[in-house]
């Protein structure tokens, strides 16, 4: 099992504004990510931590070794220009990114789709 930190971002009337997942209880991390989603850190919002145990998925690493496999820097590069602010140097960095991401970002049934495209 992976313990990972569900964060929840709330506004001042403590509304949900947005969540995410990440593999450690950091605010200045969470912070960072709900940057990166557009949000503003701002008076009176705050982020609440809930650990939780969840097994990393399969699925995702099946699609970093296929794509260990065929992709290149400039797969990286094309495929995340748009998602994230820095492409790391070197291309076992990118992958580690890349797993993080889609293990974040992308829910199973997407997974399972990209894997039958990258198996074509």
């Amino acid at each position: 099992m992976k313990t990972v930190f569900n964060v929840n971002y709330f506004d001042e009337d403590d509304n949900l504004i947005d969540s995410t997942q990440i593999d450690e209880n950091n605010e200045e991390l969470a912070w960072q990510l709900f940057k990166e989603f557009g949000h503003e850190k701002k008076e009176g919002f705050r982020l609440e931590f809930d650990e939780a145990q969840e097994e990393l998925s399969d699925s995702v690493t099946k699609l970093i070794n296929l794509r260990r496999k065929n992709w290149t820097k400039e797969d990286v590069i094309e495929a995340y220009k748009d998602e994230w602010d820095e492409i790391p140097e070197s291309l076992e960095d990118c992958f580690s990114k890349m797993e993080e991401y889609i293990f974040h970002t992308y829910d199973e049934e997407l997974i399972q789709q990209v894997i039958e495209d990258e198996e074509l």
